[in-house]
């Protein structure tokens, strides 16, 4: 009896069997070789752009609008030629008033030079004032004067401004009923030393 169980264990050993549970896949199985492994849906997926990135703002029209230049001025045009500063308070020009209840006129002694108005007496002192426009006089003053008579003012200048770097003043007179209530502008160039230079009407837009 123990020979025979000794040759049965015999056998079973000389033919290297394993055992195994059923169904189960021994560890370390390489994959097949051919089998295709699907790609990730995400890994190539395209982003549609922002819309909002790219967009095209359309100019504001107002930013480059042109405005026409005006064609409305304050002072009377007739007979009288356009220039850009005239009767202006732009930069480099000094101003000074006077009117009809001041008998000695406005002097101003640092450039001297005198604006006096002569229009008839009214109960509204601006219906008889005169504004004078001047530059500064970069030269020294010769305290001798040349007087400039007008119908209704008059301009008084040290004869400095004769050889003055800008020379040109500027006369504005009130507004008239027969000018249908616009100003007079009247330009001065101060060249000569002589009494007789003859003011020019100019207007400018406004």
């Amino acid at each position: 009896m123990k020979i025979i169980l000794f040759v049965i264990l015999f056998m079973f050993s000389g033919c290297n069997i394993e055992f195994g549970w059923a169904g189960s896949t021994p560890s370390g199985v390489p994959l097949d070789e051919n089998e295709t492994v699907p790609p990730d849906e995400n890994e190539n997926e395209t982003v549609p752009p922002d819309e909002d990135e790219n967009e095209t703002v359309p100019p504001n029209e107002d930013e480059n609008e042109t405005v026409p230049p005006s064609t409305e001025s304050d002072f009377d045009m007739q007979d009288a030629i356009l220039d850009e500063k005239a009767c202006g308070a732009f930069t480099g020009f000094l101003t000074m008033k006077d009117n009809s209840f001041d008998p000695e006129g406005f002097y101003d002694n640092e450039n001297g030079i005198t604006l006096g108005s002569s229009y008839p007496m009214s109960f509204n002192p601006i219906d008889t004032e005169v504004v004078l426009f001047y530059p500064t006089l970069n030269r020294s003053k010769n305290d001798v004067f040349t007087t400039i008579y007008e119908e209704n003012y008059y301009i008084s200048f040290d004869q400095a401004w004769v050889g003055n770097t800008d020379r040109t003043v500027y006369v504005k007179t009130p507004q008239l009923e027969e000018t249908d209530n616009k100003y007079g502008c009247y330009r001065y160039e101060l060249n000569s030393v002589n009494s007789n230079i003859n003011g020019v009407k100019v207007y400018r837009f406004n």
